[in-house]
């Protein structure tokens, strides 16, 4: 009797995480296309506002109001990721993340947040395994939880984070919907003011909020919620109201050597990691081409990468790409690029601009990858960096990044 009420509920349990896994995806399809068209618009008001901030004098009465538009371009921004997270869509780059070590980057952030009102308290397991995560999404994590418990104490309370290594079994894995095997467990507990039954059942869904209109977007805990289905974990929650509110996050422990993680742990606590060299030591100054259908785009990557000091060709098709190829009498050094335009994908227009460009470099910007056999592709063909589409002074970092590796690799003059 004991086993099949147990197999009852399990069956009950698996039902209800089909279901809500069913709303959430139809949903997040459209937030993701929405996302994708207003990432790139976005992306062009940050480009040009940090154009004209770089040529404006610093007590010029323009200064305040540019920086009030870049500031809110920021918050749109931040906005985009939150609904890429929650439509699985974003272009993330997995790596061994020990969690204690991101707590402990991410504390005095936590700590401004949450206010002198609220007391945080921190408990990390020792020797704790690491996970496979993207670490800007894994803070992004930590930054909304945190939120969320500080407006669930209003007038004050205690925030406890803790870490552990736990072991579900077949059973305790069922209620969260995971295999059995070893988790990263972290655990946020506060003593605000609890939600009811009601409120839990839809805390993961988009746009649902509890607080005023101009005070929460209602993505903070969907994104969440996605960011960890896309580390292969789960989030467990229970509440009581007036009782507080209790988050467990379940993580898969990354199975990587053991005397390596403890070897980096070790060496990113003790700050013995050293900082890379500049990017461009060694290195004449490069040529980039920037293939973009999308015109505004193209202006704006061009303009930013062209102030920098490197010597840029613009093509809108890969037709014009591939002329321009075949005419430069000089080596093109980089190639940039979206993951997709003119019916062409990035993979088969780096092996056509290679055939007269072969030590050239390929970076492809993906923000919505409609098409995830493009992704496998370009992990398989080596020697391309796929990552997120970014603009201004992140762009130009992983632009010199790039560079730099290929510089290490031998690949460049």
């Amino acid at each position: 009797m004991r086993a099949r009420v147990q197999a009852e509920l399990e069956r009950h349990t698996l039902e209800e995480q089909l279901r809500t896994a069913q709303r959430l995806e139809s949903i997040g399809r459209l937030a993701g296309g929405i996302a994708h068209d207003f990432n790139n618009l976005i992306s062009v008001v940050l480009a040009y506002t940090g154009f004209i901030l770089a040529e404006v004098p610093d007590d010029d009465r323009l200064v305040e109001d540019l920086l009030e538009i870049r500031s809110a371009g920021e918050r749109a921004a931040r906005l985009i990721r939150q609904l890429l997270a929650f439509s699985r869509d974003q272009v993330l780059a997995p790596s061994t993340v020990h969690i204690n070590h991101l707590l402990q980057q991410t504390r005095k952030a936590m700590t401004r947040i949450l206010g002198d009102a609220i007391v945080l308290e921190m408990s990390m397991g020792e020797e704790m395994a690491p996970i496979l995560a993207e670490p800007n999404q894994l803070e992004h994590v930590l930054i909304n939880l945190v939120v969320n418990a500080r407006d669930a104490m209003p007038h004050g309370g205690v925030l406890s984070i803790a870490t552990q290594v736990s072991t579900l079994d077949r059973h305790q894995g069922a209620v969260v919907g995971l295999p059995a095997g070893d988790y990263v467990t972290l655990v946020f507990r506060d003593n605000g003011v609890g939600m009811d039954a009601r409120t839990m059942s839809r805390i993961f869904d988009p746009f649902f909020t509890t607080k005023p209109v101009d005070k929460g977007s209602g993505l903070g805990l969907a994104a969440v919620f996605a960011t960890l289905k896309q580390c292969r974990g789960a989030i467990d929650v229970q509440s009581e109201p007036g009782q507080g509110t209790t988050f467990t996050l379940y993580f898969p422990v990354a199975r990587v050597d053991p005397g390596a993680w403890k070897r980096e742990q070790h060496s990113q606590e003790d700050g013995r990691s050293q900082a890379p060299a500049s990017p461009e030591d060694g290195a004449r100054q490069a040529t980039v081409l920037v293939v973009e259908d999308a015109a505004h785009l193209l202006q704006s990557q061009c303009q930013t990468l062209s102030n920098a000091g490197y010597f840029v060709f613009a093509a809108s098709s890969s037709t014009e790409a591939q002329l321009l190829c075949e005419s430069h009498p000089q080596a093109i050094d980089l190639l940039i690029t979206s993951g997709r335009h003119s019916g062409v994908n990035a993979l088969v227009l780096i092996e056509r601009l290679r055939q007269t460009q072969p030590n050239m470099g390929a970076m492809v910007l993906v923000d919505y990858p409609a098409d995830p056999v493009l992704r496998e592709s370009i992990d398989r063909a080596g020697q391309i960096c796929l990552t997120q589409a970014v603009q201004g002074q992140d762009l130009l970092a992983q632009v010199r990044e790039l560079l730099r590796r290929e510089v290490q690799g031998g690949r460049r003059e």
